[in-house]
């Protein structure tokens, strides 16, 4: 670790080994106290300090995993995990600059999880260029292996987020199988990777060993009478059954989920409400049962017309929900009422594209192919990089549809055969 934090230094510095140690001792000297074979004196760190422009002791103890450091270093991990209490003011009390390694390393790491969570690109962007890039690149998988127990939680914490935010979930349920067992002592940030490598293991279709995952968590969560987490796997337990398609025994799982909040704290019950309301409605949607889903988003509205400091995309949710509603029940006169209704609301990224969408659905039924080419075109590229089946399969239909109108025979093939191809993927 002060090999890493020397190079470090010396990069930064648009410095060279030799130019460091001139004057005081040999190259190969200077190479056996990086590699561990000699140990570095104080004289002699105060003096590679005074070049580098740190302090002796940022050289000196860099190495340190005393107890106190190494329990430091794990809180800093577990509470980023569990998400308790971290906010920007958290983040900004990190120690991002200390003569521990293990300390300033795993919060730097934290601190760029917190960034990307809260899509603070500007932030993120800047921590990796100016320090992190640096260590990435310095610890490949087989060195994070050998390093001390937080430091190597922070890093497959931070690679399950990266690759998470990069779709290539293989890779991020890879590091979770590392992290897992890592902390298999502290049964809060263990139960919050288990959602995540469960959320993960249904995208991939692993459904065999999601079921067997749940079923763990769930013990554990009996077993320790942790009930506020009942919520949050009920909802996970839904989505599996979901996703085999069994519709009545996934609502049955969000209803418990439901009957479970009584166990959350108050200020994380409307969160849960939201996410429990907006899985049944996509739920119903998606099997079709539009008067049902019509029913649950007026209790969905209700509920948030009760509720205080409601974000305004929320309402503007139950806007699409009900233009989808509108869209499958070929309602093309109160699809039309909608979008204009969604047009003048407040819109996330999301839902603007999906605005873009159902304007091109009403423009191909209304026989404007010329609107809806458009209006396609632009959406398709945003649904491709964030793939929803029920948006792109239409997409293509259309822009297939609009190229057949201007003869252009090949992109229109070309359309058909994505239909193909996305429908046997899923």
């Amino acid at each position: 670790m002060l090999k890493e934090r020397i190079n470090f230094l010396l990069e930064k510095k648009g410095m060279s080994r030799k130019e460091l140690v001139s004057g005081l001792i040999t190259l190969p000297h200077f190479s056996n106290i990086l590699k561990g074979r000699y140990i570095l004196a104080e004289d002699l760190a105060s003096k590679f300090a005074l070049k580098l422009g740190v302090t002796a002791d940022y050289l000196l103890k860099a190495e340190d995993v005393s107890n106190h450091i190494l329990k430091g270093a794990n809180d800093i991990v577990n509470q980023m995990i569990v998400s308790i209490d971290v906010d920007k003011t958290y983040v900004t009390t990190l120690p991002n600059y200390s003569n521990s390694f293990v300390i300033e390393l795993t919060s730097r790491l934290m601190s760029a999880c917190y960034y990307q969570s809260i899509e603070d690109h500007k932030n993120y962007a800047s921590l990796h260029k100016d320090y992190l890039n640096f260590y990435l690149k310095a610890f490949s998988d087989d060195k994070i292996k050998e390093l001390p127990s937080p430091l190597k939680k922070a890093f497959y914490f931070y690679k399950i987020q990266v690759f998470k935010s990069k779709n290539d979930f293989e890779l991020a349920y890879q590091y979770c199988i590392l992290l897992l067992p890592l902390l298999a002592e502290d049964v809060e940030p263990f139960l919050a990777v288990k959602k995540i490598e469960v959320e993960i293991l249904l995208t991939l279709g692993k459904f065999e060993v999601a079921k067997k995952s749940l079923d763990e968590a769930i013990q554990q969560i009996q077993l320790k009478n942790l009930n506020h987490h009942l919520p949050s796997f009920y909802v996970l337990q839904s989505s599996y059954y979901f996703y085999l398609g069994f519709l009545d025994e996934a609502l049955i799982c969000l209803s418990k989920a439901e009957e479970n909040i009584v166990h959350l704290d108050t200020q994380v019950k409307g969160s849960y409400l939201i996410t429990i309301f907006n899985n049944r409605i996509v739920m119903l949607i998606k099997a079709k049962k539009l008067v049902e889903a019509e029913a649950e988003s007026d209790r969905f509205n209700a509920f948030l017309q009760q509720s205080s400091e409601v974000q305004d995309a929320f309402f503007t949710l139950i806007k699409i929900y009900k233009a989808d509603i509108a869209l499958l029940g070929k309602q093309f006169d109160q699809l039309a009422l909608l979008i204009e209704d969604i047009e003048k609301s407040p819109k996330n990224r999301d839902q603007r594209y999906a605005l873009r969408f159902y304007k091109a659905m009403l423009a191909i039924t209304n026989g404007d192919y010329q609107t809806a080419e458009q209006e396609a075109e632009t959406a398709v590229t945003y649904f491709e990089a964030n793939p929803i089946i029920e948006r792109l399969v239409p997409l293509y239909e259309t822009l297939g549809i609009c190229a057949e109108k201007k003869r252009q025979y090949k992109k229109s093939s070309d359309m058909y055969k994505k239909i193909v191809y996305l429908l046997k993927e899923s």
